[in-house]
């Protein structure tokens, strides 16, 4: 389970490649109305995301039977063997690679309880710094590389509970402005897509309230991470998760931002939500 649970999001990926063909496969792990609920999705991702949600939630057992599955089916997709080729040569953690000015944050956090809870990670940024070694440029095989001032954040967090404040930040630096205490902030101006979100919020908010389903959509393009889907959903009203989900995105910045836009601009999304032809101005 606890590997399906830390590759879940590459094998969405690549599942997403023919979600139908694996959903047959799984006839004897889901029940009919878990079937339904997978094929009912609009999305090739969507149904491969809600598929292994389910599965995951089944517990030790059906996560076996599935791996079972993967295995018995790894001819069929074409980055599949991977999974199986790391579970070989017993890569239980990931292998990390980083210079001098970057940061690759692979905590795990398990079964605990606080008041509050704050990961902050600060660097500063050298697009001339490299990996030292290296051979014609060559990036180093590995899970995860981090240079020039980049930050990669692939901490795993499950069963905690926090009765206060949960914060993640990640501010990166150029050279001249790394002066003083890690806990001076740096204001960051706003890009033209958390200006359009945060001036449409209100807006936004009243249309997608209409239908939960945005929740998944945000899921399955990773603009929210599988921890904060879970706590949306279970956000009491459609009003509140929707605000929530907009103030998750807009506090994750620019880039993020536009990929939120993007997946609104989406011809399945504005099925769903019309009105969101005239609060983006889509023809």
């Amino acid at each position: 389970m606890e590997r399906l649970k830390s590759e879940r999001n590459r094998l969405c990926a690549w599942l997403s490649e023919d979600p139908d063909y694996i959903v047959d496969h799984c006839g004897d792990i889901l029940s009919v109305n878990e079937c339904r609920e997978v094929q009912k999705q609009t999305s090739a991702s969507e149904k491969i995301s809600v598929l292994l949600g389910i599965i995951i939630n089944k517990g030790g057992g059906a996560c076996q039977s599935f791996m079972d599955v993967l295995q018995q089916n790894q001819d069929h997709y074409k980055h599949l063997q991977q999974f199986f080729n790391n579970s070989a040569q017993g890569l239980i953690t990931p292998k990390v690679v980083s210079d001098k000015c970057s940061v690759v944050s692979v905590n795990e956090v398990r079964d605990t309880r606080g008041k509050s809870f704050s990961n902050k990670v600060e660097v500063v940024s050298d697009p001339g710094g490299g990996l030292s070694g290296l051979v014609d440029g060559q990036v180093p095989q590995a899970n995860y590389v981090a240079t020039g001032g980049s930050v990669i954040l692939a901490d795993q967090i499950s069963g905690v509970r926090i009765d206060g404040d949960i914060e993640f930040s990640v501010c990166v630096k150029p050279p001249e402005a790394f002066t003083g205490t890690v806990n001076e902030t740096q204001t960051v101006p706003q890009g033209p897509a958390v200006r359009m979100i945060t001036e449409h919020k209100v807006e936004l908010i009243d249309c997608l309230r209409s239908d939960p389903i945005i929740l998944q959509h945000a899921q399955a393009r990773n603009i929210v991470t599988d921890m904060q889907y879970q706590d949306l959903k279970q956000t009491s009203g459609p009003t509140r998760a929707v605000t929530d989900l907009l103030d998750v995105v807009i506090g994750k910045g620019q880039e993020t931002c536009d990929r939120f836009l993007q997946v609104l601009r989406g011809a399945d999304v504005l099925d769903t939500y019309p009105q969101l032809r005239n609060i983006l101005n889509i023809n």
